[in-house]
């Protein structure tokens, strides 16, 4: 009898809305795209829509902590889909996701903070 063993390694495990998430991060500024997997050239082709995915939280790690700005825009018409101010803790920062029928886009911003001391211009 041979047995073979397998062990998963860097795998994701996927709960909550269907969207591919990328994005990139500064010290103050994080840009975010959620795009529904269904939202390709093929799909429009036959005529099928995507099917609109809800709602949903992301967790994002290692964000300075403080107050942040979180605009949600929708990539084809530009409308705001969500708009928030959201507070990072211990590194964490958690953003809620708007429905998300083809894609969005995210600008996540802390506010400059001053560091001079002197009268302002």
């Amino acid at each position: 009898t041979f047995w073979a063993a397998y062990e998963l390694g860097n795998y994701r495990r996927r709960e909550g809305p269907d969207l591919d998430i990328q994005g990139i991060q500064t010290d103050d500024y994080v840009l975010l795209w959620a795009r529904n997997p269904q939202f390709i050239w093929l799909c429009a082709k036959e005529g099928r829509k995507p099917e609109p995915q809800p709602e949903g939280r992301l967790a994002l790690k290692g964000v300075r902590d403080g107050r942040y700005s979180v605009t949600w825009r929708d990539t084809v018409t530009n409308e705001v889909l969500l708009q928030r101010e959201v507070n990072a803790e211990g590194g964490r920062l958690v953003v809620d996701t708007p429905a998300i029928t083809r894609s969005a886009a995210a600008r996540v911003v802390q506010p400059a903070r001053r560091t001079d001391t002197g009268p302002a211009p």
